[in-house]
């Protein structure tokens, strides 16, 4: 008797249990993924990642040895990848698109696009713009888009820096 009771929990503790195991291997492997799609893209390019960035549908890397950005965003299984070489940008800002909701007690800002803008030195050449976040085709709230893009943007501009000084 002790042991079919026994068992039976342990069953039943399995059948929650697996789900969230296999939710975690897939999210594994679909992060593993995006990441060797990063390195392959820059490999393409005679680049080497350094340090990197994944979230939702985009992934971004640093090779700092040629001072070259790569950047991967799927959009309805549309593959856009650019590749920034700092070295030709003037400076890198970051573009925050929202709107403020009046609201009874207080406004609410809210973010629909941040993008990251590289400018070139040379004036005949178009801006670069890598898309961090879009409400349109991201979620409505953001996870950690905003830092991200903060984040890059000074890592941008601290390389840049430095070649302009060097």
């Amino acid at each position: 008797m002790d042991l079919g009771v026994t068992l039976t929990g342990v069953i039943i503790v399995l059948l929650c249990i697996i789900p969230f195991v296999v939710m975690s291997q897939n999210s594994k492997r679909k992060k593993q993924q995006k990441l060797q799609n990063l390195f392959d893209f820059a490999a393409k390019n005679e680049g080497n990642i350094t340090q990197h960035d994944l979230w939702h549908k985009s992934s971004i890397g640093l090779d700092e040895t040629n001072n070259t950005i790569f950047f991967i965003r799927t959009l309805q299984d549309k593959e856009i990848t650019q590749v920034v070489k700092l070295g030709d940008m003037q400076k890198c800002q970051l573009i925050n698109t929202g709107r403020t909701l009046n609201e009874q007690e207080s406004p609410i800002k809210v973010i629909d696009k941040l993008e990251l803008a590289f400018t070139p030195r040379d004036k005949q050449q178009a801006s670069i713009v890598l898309e961090f976040f879009k409400v349109d085709s991201d979620s409505l709230t953001l996870t950690g888009e905003l830092q991200l893009a903060e984040k890059w943007t000074n890592l941008a501009n601290v390389h840049i820096n430095a070649l302009v000084h060097n």
